[in-house]
């Protein structure tokens, strides 16, 4: 496993695989992956993926390039946003390890990027807060955005009920960026990685 990884991201390159390694990982792994990269070498640790849980899907037809959402993170964090972060983190990894699934919306309190991109997305806030309404566990950006996701236990969300949201989502969208679209998904995780041939 390890070794696949360590081919892929030497393939890639060094600021490529560095800035990657949240995608690469789980990619070629599957499942639920850590993933670090530190003086050019990489570790990832792969979990199987959590059960009774589904993520609903949200990507807007409007795309914010990486380089313009990092361009609004500050260069620097206080230290309580950073302590806050790390505990998060790790709450987070024990709620879909534990299968304590109603921790994943207090784990998902995010302090390091996503206010600071809110600006980029104005409708977020009010996505997110639609998605916990309807039932979602948490709702977060999924990387820099403006693709959003929600966690929902399985017996929360059928067909019915994700039309239903991304409807409200349209509309919440459209009101500060006339003429966007939102598509949505129904996904489970994937317990098994890419096959390269």
């Amino acid at each position: 496993m390890e070794q696949r990884l360590q081919k892929v991201l030497a393939a890639a390159g060094e600021e490529v695989a560095g800035r990657a390694m949240g995608n690469v990982a789980p990619a070629l792994l599957g499942g639920v992956c850590v993933a670090t990269m530190r003086d050019g070498r990489a570790t990832a640790v792969r979990f199987d993926p959590p059960t009774g849980l589904r993520a609903l899907v949200l990507v807007p037809s409007i795309r914010i390039p990486t380089s313009r959402a990092r361009a609004v993170l500050p260069e620097r964090y206080p230290f309580d946003d950073a302590v806050a972060a790390v505990g998060d983190t790790a709450l987070l990894l024990a709620a879909l390890t534990t299968g304590r699934h109603e921790l994943i919306g207090e784990a998902g309190r995010d302090r390091l990027h996503q206010p600071y991109r809110a600006r980029l997305m104005p409708w977020m806030d009010r996505v997110f807060a639609l998605c916990r309404s309807r039932g979602a566990l948490g709702a977060m950006l999924s990387g820099s955005g403006s693709t959003m996701l929600a966690l929902f236990r399985t017996s929360d969300i059928n067909p019915r009920t994700a039309a239903g949201i991304c409807t409200s989502v349209q509309k919440i969208v459209q009101s500060s960026a006339p003429g966007t679209t939102v598509s949505c998904r129904v996904l489970s995780f994937a317990s098994k990685g890419a096959i390269v041939a």
